[in-house]
Parts: C-alpha cells; sequence; structure tokens
C-alpha cells in the first residue's frame, strides 16, 4: 500500500512539474522584458525548469508540513537569492536585486496558485491523498513496532526452537 501511494505521489509529481513548466512559460511569455532579466540574472540557464523544479518542492514540503508553499527571499551581504524552501541551499535562484526577486515571487505565488485552484488542482489534491496514505501508513507501522506493544507479543509467541 505505501509503495503504491509512493508510485502515484511520483506520477503526480512528474505531471505537477510539467503543469508548472506549461504555466511558466505562459506567464514569462507574455512577459518577455521580464523573462529576459531573469534569465541574464541567472546566468542564461533555463530559468523555466529551475522555477518549475524549485515549485515542484515547495509545493511537496508544503504537503508535508501543512504550511504554505514556503518560497521567499533572501538577502545577505548584497546577494539576493530567491529560496524555494529556506533551509536547501540547492532549490534557489540567484538574482542582481530585490526588485527582480519580487517580480519573480510574485510570479511564483501566480503559478502556485493556479496549480492549486486551477484547472490542475486536482493533481495537486491527489498529490496530497498519495502523502497522506504514506503517512497514514507509516504511522500504522509505526504503532505495530511501538516497543511496549511489539515486545509482549514476542514473548507470547513460542515455535519449536524456543525451551518451554
Amino acid at each position: 500500500m505505501w509503495q503504491q501511494a509512493r508510485n502515484n505521489g511520483v506520477e503526480y509529481s512528474k505531471k505537477l512539474r510539467l503543469e508548472a513548466i506549461g504555466v511558466i512559460s505562459n506567464i514569462l511569455g507574455n512577459q518577455p522584458g521580464l523573462k529576459k532579466r531573469i534569465k541574464t540574472a541567472a546566468g542564461g540557464t533555463d530559468i523555466t525548469e529551475k522555477i518549475a523544479a524549485g515549485l515542484g518542492e515547495a509545493i511537496w514540503r508544503s504537503i508535508l508540513t501543512g504550511k504554505p508553499e514556503p518560497v521567499h527571499i533572501w538577502v545577505n551581504k548584497g546577494r539576493v537569492q530567491l529560496r524555494f524552501f529556506e533551509y536547501d541551499s540547492d532549490m534557489k535562484l540567484d538574482l542582481d536585486d530585490s526588485g527582480l526577486a519580487k517580480e519573480l515571487l510574485s510570479v511564483c505565488r501566480q503559478v502556485v496558485t493556479k496549480l492549486r485552484e486551477g484547472t490542475k488542482s486536482d493533481l495537486v489534491r491527489s498529490l496530497a491523498d498519495e502523502v497522506r496514505r504514506m503517512q497514514d501508513t507509516t504511522e500504522e507501522l509505526q504503532k505495530k513496532l511501538d516497543r511496549l506493544i511489539l515486545k509482549p507479543a514476542i514473548l507470547r509467541t513460542r515455535c519449536e526452537l524456543c525451551p518451554a
């Protein structure tokens, strides 16, 4: 049951990432100046993929924690980053100014809103259902493996190798 939920969750995550790429491409396609500035600041890399990966991670973590997506702007010693998760240094975009970071944060919020509340919101709900199923199965197993329950159960069982 847990493995099937995990496999389903992986599939929903892939579909969600593809949907995110589509929404980001659409939004940035309507704002070519912003896309160019972001691409320049991010070192010319394909920012659509990177943003989609970051937002996918943010949505995943928000499902796990039950808190809103943790996408935020981080500024330290003149460095400006858009971080998709507070404690993960890999899930970030280095940008050259806070104004650009604010614009991109706004784009990220639009994407998340469209994914959570738009026509593709069933993907997020399905992913959340699979995560809950995994969490429930894990919790059930932890209860079964509780020392106070497991040890008496083991002591009550006998086999042909156990002394009478």
